[in-house]
């Protein structure tokens, strides 16, 4: 059974990856998620944060992930 706790924070680390969001919403994307996970679980551990940067790289099980959208 996969990790859950691993799989909220490379998903959105993916998602900020896939879109191309600019460094400040991906902060407020990471503190969001962040928020929502210690109101629900508690304190945020170290390989969360990694998490969501391994997914903010755009890397998976094939390699490396298409954009949806082009950078100009």
């Amino acid at each position: 059974m996969p990790n859950m706790d691993y799989e909220l924070f490379y998903q959105q680390g993916i998602s900020c990856y896939c879109w191309g969001l600019p460094k400040p919403y991906v902060r407020l994307a990471l503190r969001a998620v962040c928020k929502r996970y210690a109101q629900r679980f508690g304190p945020v551990a170290f390989w969360q944060f990694r998490a969501f940067a391994y997914g903010l790289r755009g890397l998976n099980y094939a390699g490396q992930r298409e954009r949806f959208v082009q950078g100009d």
